[in-house]
């Protein structure tokens, strides 16, 4: 191809990327009607004056704007803040009426026209606040020999519950979310989120607490405790002391002692039983213990004669 022909089809090639942007000039300077999607968040919520019903989260805002402006819009992410206390104690809001208060917060050359849904159902009544217990929610996994030696902690132990007044009444407890851990050997601590709610207009606070579960590795321990007789008489009991088996905190395992425990024997008419089994019972022992066993689980009552 010649120089000369190749300048005329770069000519061409200009003149119709120029034709193309003065059209784009063009078509961006005129008006447009159109829907643009926001997020909507309600402010203002107050003690005396809470909502019940789910409220909509987005609305559909129909506009009249110039192609440039609605090409801006099309980057951006907006959110429109109204005020609960505009519409007074109104049970339905018409959109349509109040279009002026959804449109303050669009920027100057968007024109509103209407909005959908084009009614929204306003529920409110006085507001509750209740303190309730939290309950840990945990799902662990204890290396061998390992478990939890207490009660968990938790630091605040309850939180505080506010909303609807006929929504706060029913609740007498709070969730955290659940821990999950596996193979734990050791005591676990740290923060964990209180749950959040999924019913409607509920908040809670604090947001997090903190957590304590003690775990400690378990030992196999056995001691022999002698027998006590209710009520004690001239009886005697064969064998009269047992054996008790147990798993106990590695920590605990210097402070554990017989005086800890109590086994007995009830023997409510069984005074003429010579030979007699009677159960043996445990009465007393140390908390947190595991895997606790005691033998015989019977003994034999022999009746002392007097002369």
């Amino acid at each position: 191809m010649s120089a000369l022909g190749s300048s005329r089809t770069i000519g061409v090639l200009l003149s119709i990327a120029l034709a193309a942007v003065l059209w784009l000039l063009n078509a961006l300077s005129k008006s447009y009607d159109t829907g643009i999607p926001v997020n909507l968040t309600w402010t203002n919520s107050s003690k005396d004056n809470v909502v019940v019903n789910r409220l909509p989260e987005r609305a559909v805002l129909q506009v009249q704007a110039t192609g440039w402006k609605l090409l801006f819009e099309s980057f951006q992410t907006r959110t429109l803040r109204l005020d609960l206390n505009t519409f007074g104690t109104r049970k339905l809001v018409l959109t349509q009426y109040y279009l002026p208060v959804f449109g303050a917060g669009l920027p100057r050359g968007l024109k509103l026209l209407s909005i959908q849904p084009d009614s929204i159902l306003l529920e409110t009544e006085p507001g509750a606040v209740k303190r309730v217990p939290l309950v840990l929610q945990a799902q662990l996994d204890f290396a061998p020999n390992c478990g939890p030696t207490e009660e968990a902690v938790l630091a605040p132990d309850s939180v505080w519950i506010s909303g609807p007044a006929s929504r706060v009444a029913n609740m007498f407890f709070w969730p955290t979310e659940k821990i999950v851990q596996s193979m734990v050997k050791q005591t676990l601590m740290g923060q964990v989120r209180v749950q959040q709610s999924n019913r409607l207009n509920i908040s809670v606070d604090p947001a997090a607490v903190a957590y304590k579960i003690p775990v400690d590795r378990f030992t196999e321990m056995s001691l022999t405790i002698p027998l006590t007789a209710v009520p004690e008489s001239g009886i005697s009991l064969i064998p009269n002391q047992v054996e008790v088996s147990f798993q106990v905190p590695m920590a605990r395992y210097e402070s554990i002692r017989k005086e800890d425990f109590r086994l007995d024997v009830d023997l409510t008419n069984q005074a003429d039983s010579n030979g007699h089994l009677v159960d043996v019972r445990m009465v007393r022992h140390p908390e947190g213990l595991k895997q606790l066993h005691w033998h015989p689980r019977s003994v034999e009552l022999i009746v002392r004669k007097h002369d």
